[in-house]
């Protein structure tokens, strides 16, 4: 399914809108060290190899659901607040458009992928979630390196292949 951000919400800045709920965790660097955070979730942890990997949490799935899908809700209503701002009720066209992309939008899904991988991921699903995260980082590089990707109904977006994914994982807000 193509999803045109023009189509996926119908306020104002739907694009923006999309891309900050369609995404999810945006994505950020995979963070990288092996300690816990003081909640007793992991972040990264390295495999035999040395390639990180997303360390198992200590949150059932529904807590996990439910601080992801926070973490992705701040950060929408950030975008969301940035772009009313900047441009008011008014979609920003050309070079203004691409600008945003690459200095708010994709940055913002990064955070978002960045604070999710903190929480680590559910016990058994670190492969899941990390193949979904590193979708969306991806995703994060694909529409910075073509911002007009953003803007295309018929552009095959890493980040709304990893919004859908983790729509049927079980969130509720991110990638909405």
């Amino acid at each position: 399914m193509r999803i045109s951000i023009r189509e996926h919400r119908p306020r104002p800045l739907a694009l923006l809108a999309l891309l900050a709920t369609g995404a999810l965790l945006a994505l950020a660097g995979c963070g990288g060290s092996d300690d816990e955070s003081a909640d007793g979730a992991g972040a990264t942890s390295t495999d035999d190899g040395g390639a990180e990997v997303i360390a198992t949490s200590e949150l059932s799935k529904t807590e996990w659901l439910a601080e992801a899908d926070a973490i992705c809700a701040a950060a929408n209503e950030q975008l969301g607040q940035v772009a009313q701002e900047k441009h008011g009720d008014q979609k920003p066209e050309g070079a203004e458009f691409e600008a945003f992309v690459v200095e708010e939008f994709a940055p913002n899904f990064r955070s978002q992928a960045e604070q999710i991988r903190e929480l680590g991921a559910p016990a058994g699903d670190e492969e899941q979630i990390d193949a979904i995260l590193t979708k969306l980082e991806r995703g994060a590089d694909q529409i910075e390196d073509d911002p007009a990707l953003a803007d295309d109904a018929s552009a095959d977006l890493l980040i709304a292949e990893a919004g859908t994914e983790m729509q049927a994982y079980g969130a509720t807000v991110c990638g909405a």
